[in-house]
C-alpha cells in the first residue's frame, strides 16, 4: 500500500502558491517567533512556512509589466510583507521587488540571518528558483527515499539526493551533478506521478540537453 503525502490534501489550496529555493538549497520559510522572513534546510516532510501567492499561475518569464504576489504565512501574525514583483534573471530563476518601493530588492542579510528589502539593486538582490507544489514534491521525492526509490537502468539502487552547498542551484544524485533549473520542467512531471507507480526520469546535467542521466524511479508516497 503506497505511503500517505505529507502534501497530498494541499494540491487544489495551493494551486498559485510558489515556493523558493535559494542558490545554497535552503527554503524561504518564516520565523514565527522574530516574523520574519528566513532560509531553513529543504525538508521533505513539510512544506516551508512562507510562500508566494499569485493570483494565476507562474507559465511566462516574459510578462511586462512583472507579476506581482503576495506573501502567504502559515501562521498569520501581525507584521504585514509587502506584494512583491517577480522579475526574472536568468534559467528561470527570479528575484523580488518591493512593489510599494518598486527599488527595494530582497536579499539574504548575514548579521542577523534574515532576508529583508534592503538591497538597491537587481544585482544585489537574492535569486531563488521557484518551486510550484509539483515542483517541490518532486524534489523531495530524489532527496527522501521514504518518498521515492532511484535506481540506475541496471537496477542497481542510487542513494538519495542531496542539494550542493557549493554549487549554486545544484543536485548531487550519485556521482553526477544535476542543475535544478534545467531540470525543473522534470522534476515537476515527477511530482505529478501517483504514488505506487514507476517511471523513468532523464536528468540533464548541464546546459547541453545530450548530456543528461536516466534513471528508473518507484513512487513510495
Amino acid at each position: 500500500m503506497p505511503l500517505s503525502s505529507p502534501f497530498e490534501h494541499m494540491t487544489a489550496a495551493n494551486a498559485h502558491h510558489l515556493w523558493l529555493l535559494d542558490a545554497t538549497g535552503q527554503m524561504m520559510s518564516h520565523d514565527s517567533l522574530a516574523d520574519a522572513i528566513i532560509l531553513q534546510p529543504f525538508t521533505a516532510h513539510q512544506l516551508p512556512g512562507l510562500a508566494l501567492y499569485l493570483k494565476a499561475p507562474l507559465t511566462s518569464y516574459e510578462d511586462n509589466p512583472p507579476l506581482t504576489a503576495r506573501f502567504h504565512k502559515r501562521i498569520s501574525l501581525p507584521f504585514p510583507l509587502p506584494e512583491s514583483d517577480i522579475i526574472p534573471t536568468s534559467r528561470g530563476l527570479i528575484t523580488l521587488r518591493n512593489a510599494e518601493t518598486n527599488r527595494h530588492w530582497l536579499t539574504f542579510r548575514s548579521e542577523d540571518n534574515t532576508l529583508d528589502f534592503t538591497a538597491e539593486s537587481q544585482d544585489e538582490a537574492s535569486s531563488f528558483l521557484p518551486l510550484t507544489l509539483e515542483g517541490y514534491k518532486g524534489l523531495a521525492r530524489l532527496i527522501d527515499q521514504n518518498h521515492a526509490e532511484l535506481r540506475a537502468l541496471n537496477q542497481h539502487v542510487i542513494g538519495p539526493a542531496h542539494v550542493s552547498s557549493e554549487v549554486p542551484f545544484h543536485l548531487h544524485i550519485g556521482e553526477i551533478d544535476v542543475p535544478l533549473p534545467e531540470n525543473l520542467s522534470e522534476l515537476t512531471r515527477l511530482g505529478q506521478l501517483p504514488a505506487g507507480q514507476q517511471d523513468v526520469i532523464t536528468l540533464q546535467h548541464g546546459d547541453d540537453p545530450s548530456l543528461a542521466s536516466t534513471f528508473i524511479i518507484h513512487i513510495n508516497m
